[in-house]
């Protein structure tokens, strides 16, 4: 896998009163997602070391910049009544989705194979994946897994990603109990925030040579000109005669006395 460098990420806040969300979106990597207020949220790149929520959150300032290697973009962490949430964004830079640019553009066949890829990476890891499903994101499919880390008697993890401008964006939610159906149903609420924003052409792909269909266009038109030409110049030299003959062979009914003469002359 290679590691993707970070970019210097311009954060917007949007807060979102109706809801008691707050918006976070990423113009470099073309993405928003929505994380609960009272979550607290942190930026490998943005946080500060003196920041007083990493402390009143239990979060160690280097692992974050070690997180921020790793391709994390958002740390989100919520706490209450002694359960730890936890919610990771990464952006990735991969082989596959270089290949692939797009999952949703892909065929079936395409996205199979990345959810096998990222099923195999937790079942090396001895974590048990108890379902998943497909969730259409506007103009993104993204795959999502229900997993078992083996820490709690059953779902602790959720993992959405999904293969997006030639990048493997990944959403991953994690708490200290298991969650219940009700959980998680609230959970894919969050999930279902995440959205692509700006769609950018594949740098790699061909472009597409129309030099080709222009020419035989060309000679296309060219032929059906040429014909109207004949076919016309045909209709007039058959006309021509046929007025010829009409005019020989007609005999006025009225005929006056100096018509009569001429005749007579004859």
């Amino acid at each position: 896998m290679k590691r993707l460098i970070p970019l210097v990420l311009t954060l917007l806040l949007l807060t979102l009163v109706a809801c008691g969300d707050v918006q976070y979106i990423s113009n470099d990597y073309h993405f928003q997602i929505n994380f609960p207020e009272d979550m607290a949220v942190f930026s490998p790149i943005e946080t500060k070391q003196d920041d007083p929520r990493l402390k009143e959150y239990g979060v160690n300032y280097e692992d974050l910049k070690s997180f921020g290697t790793e391709d994390g973009l958002f740390y989100a962490v919520g706490q209450s009544d002694g359960v730890r949430e936890e919610i990771t964004v990464t952006v990735t830079e991969t082989e596959f989705a270089q290949e692939l640019w797009h999952l949703q553009e892909g065929d079936t066949t395409s996205i199979n194979e990345f959810e096998a890829l990222i099923t195999e990476s937790f079942t090396s890891s001895d974590y048990v994946v108890l379902s998943k499903g497909i969730l259409q994101q506007k103009d993104a499919c993204c795959v999502f897994l229900n997993v078992a880390t083996g820490a709690v008697d059953g779902v602790d993890l959720i993992y959405m990603a999904t293969v997006y401008n030639g990048l493997h964006y990944a959403v991953t939610y994690q708490t200290s109990v298991a969650t219940s159906p009700d959980d998680r149903q609230e959970i894919y609420k969050i999930f279902e925030t995440f959205y692509m924003t700006e769609k950018v052409a594949n740098p790699n792909e061909e472009p597409k040579d129309d030099t080709v269909a222009k020419a035989i266009l060309a000679i296309v038109l060219i032929l059906i000109v040429a014909a109207l030409v004949v076919l016309v110049i045909r209709l007039l030299l058959v006309r021509k005669p046929k007025q010829t003959a009409d005019v020989e062979e007609y005999t006025p009914l009225f005929q006056d006395s100096l018509t009569k003469k001429t005749k007579d002359k004859k």
